[in-house]
């Protein structure tokens, strides 16, 4: 029942995205899908398991799909990190997060030679961590659905063989919903418990609020694109997180990717 309360939660935040895309998929001028694989220097710390600070670097996996119908567009990505990570007295920690990202834009200003565009985000991640010295309790999963403004810059440049584009897209996220462990329970609550009984649903306790909560960051690429429609990019990532479950959670991610595209 609460996985179907949570995913009921995520498909009421999704759905305006998917009937937006939809709605387009008859008129759409260009799209296109990439993949791509990075690095990542991770930093992270979870009061529930220590007061310490694990840091160290993981694989990035990532997909995109972007599409653009005259003054609108959409932006979906995927990513997924693995790896693990160690505290300063070198306690290990397996770590792994999926990301699900999407943008929805409109020009704001628009020329011949840059592009500047504002929207709203949604933001849905995974992150799970494995601790190697505990025997009990030692797998802790969190979850946070939200969305927020963004706005994305772009520039092009010209080159003998085709163009280079210049992207940067940053994110605020300011309203939804988190969930987390428990100290003694891997699976993470619903709703928090509060009351003399613990039987009255903490309903905010559950609400990602921005002021509360913080989840921010952003992604810039330098793309070389061909004659053919074929693009490769270089991209930089960074993004914040401090989200308040039963305990403080604090990450920071700084990541390199090389990614490949192609018109669709």
């Amino acid at each position: 029942m609460r996985y179907f309360i949570l995913i009921l939660y995520y498909s009421m935040i999704m759905w305006p995205f998917i009937f937006h895309m939809m709605s387009q998929a008859h008129a759409q001028q260009y799209n296109q899908i990439g993949i791509g694989v990075g690095i990542q220097q991770f930093a992270g710390r979870d009061l529930a398991f220590s007061p310490l600070t694990y840091s160290g670097q993981r694989s990035v996996l990532m997909g995109g799909y972007d599409t653009q119908v005259g003054t609108i567009a959409t932006a979906l990505s995927l990513g997924i990190a693995k790896g693990v990570v160690k505290s300063s007295g070198d306690n290990l920690m397996d770590t792994w997060t999926v990301n699900l990202m999407s943008h929805l834009f409109r020009h704001v200003l628009c020329d011949s030679n840059q592009k500047f565009m504002l929207g709203l985000s949604m933001q849905n991640e995974i992150n799970s961590r494995l601790h190697h010295s505990f025997s009990n309790f030692n797998n802790r999963t969190d979850y946070v659905t939200s969305i927020g403004p963004s706005i994305m810059y772009l520039y092009p440049f010209l080159w003998e063989k085709g163009k280079i584009h210049w992207k940067t897209t940053a994110h605020m996220q300011g309203l939804g919903f988190i969930f987390g462990s428990d100290y003694i329970s891997t699976v993470p609550r619903l709703f928090g418990l509060t009351g003399s009984d613990g039987a009255i649903p903490d309903y905010l306790s559950n609400v990602f609020l921005v002021g509360k909560d913080w989840s921010l960051g952003y992604l810039s690429e330098l793309r070389f694109e061909y004659s053919s429609g074929t693009s490769m990019a270089v991209q930089h990532q960074f993004d914040f997180q401090q989200v308040s479950f039963v305990q403080e959670v604090t990450r920071v991610r700084n990541s390199f990717a090389l990614t490949i595209s192609v018109p669709l």
